[in-house]
């Protein structure tokens, strides 16, 4: 018997909470993700110049999201959110 598999379009903020989510909830799943472009975050990734760094869309997180600052400090990134 083979193992269950989710594939999981796009690496944005919601594609990979899912993986992420159902990782957790269901360990014995096989789980992909796919992203046509070459790098994970979607609109909430950023490109470098030899200067400076610039978001591909704003973003912005209120106090009340709760949740994803939630996600956010359990996946250990909470020291890096500005």
């Amino acid at each position: 018997m083979s193992t269950p598999r989710i594939d999981v379009i796009g690496a944005g903020i919601s594609g990979l909470a899912s993986a992420y989510y159902l990782a957790r909830a269901l360990p014995d799943l096989e789980i992909h993700v796919w992203e046509r472009d070459r790098f994970a975050g979607g609109l909430a990734g950023s490109f470098s110049t030899a200067d400076f760094t610039v978001e591909k869309f704003y973003h912005h997180i209120y106090r009340r999201d709760l949740a994803l600052q939630a996600l956010i400090a359990e996946c250990g990134l909470g020291g890096d959110l500005i």
